[in-house]
């Protein structure tokens, strides 16, 4: 029951980041190695605000049933 309460939390939490200030992914990938050289390429993709929807959904859903539990 508790453990539901703090992953609801944790979920409203980054859901309102991800929806208030936005988030972004990076991921680096090896372009070309020759011997000790290495040229690297560094993509960032923006977490769309939808998803901090759902985080905040999601977690508000988690924390009522987790509460509803507990009663």
């Amino acid at each position: 029951m508790r453990s539901s309460i703090i992953a609801g939390a944790i979920l409203i939490a980054i859901g309102a980041v991800v929806l208030f200030r936005g988030m972004n992914v990076s991921s680096t990938h090896d372009v070309m190695r020759v011997g000790d050289v290495h040229v690297t390429d560094t993509d960032s993709t923006r977490i769309p605000a939808w998803l901090g929807v759902v985080g905040l959904v999601a977690g508000v859903a988690i924390v009522g049933a987790g509460v509803a539990k507990r009663n």
